[in-house]
């Protein structure tokens, strides 16, 4: 499905040096958790993101113009511990996740509006504690799931 990108966005995509950023956004009972891939919070359309930098991975996205079921993977690692117990409590089935695009100019500002890339609803989170590291995985279905 093709969407509108915003220009400046686009121009700046197109450029010989470039600083995409990824954003995801995962529904919780206890409200949004909003990341982005670059460190510190960064404000954007009123929400503010947390920086997860390294510990914030994001499955490859396929988009098709076949009608089947495609999803992503939000990984997130490097959890604490006291953390984790909250996190997974506050994880539901069927709640609003997103992924979107950005870039960042020199100075950390968002060039034009992130592009909406992948919009579906999450699954139960996985979790994969080795007793060294704990790691939440949790997928976003498209619609058609």
């Amino acid at each position: 499905m093709s969407r509108p990108i915003d220009p400046d966005l686009l121009n700046h995509m197109m450029g010989d040096q470039i600083s995409p950023v990824l954003f995801g956004r995962i529904g919780t009972a206890a409200g949004d958790v909003r990341l982005w891939t670059g460190t510190g919070t960064l404000t954007w359309g009123g929400y503010e993101w947390l920086g997860g930098g390294e510990f914030v991975g994001i499955s490859e996205i396929e988009e098709t113009a076949d009608v089947q079921a495609n999803g992503l993977v939000f990984t997130m690692s490097g959890i604490p511990t006291d953390l984790l117990a909250t996190g997974i409590s506050q994880m539901r089935q069927g709640l609003p996740g997103e992924l979107f695009l950005g870039a960042l100019a020199d100075n950390g500002a968002l060039i034009g509006e992130p592009y909406p890339v992948f919009t579906g609803l999450t699954d139960v989170p996985v979790v994969d504690d080795t007793g060294e590291s704990v790691t939440i995985s949790v997928t976003v279905e498209s619609d058609l799931v």
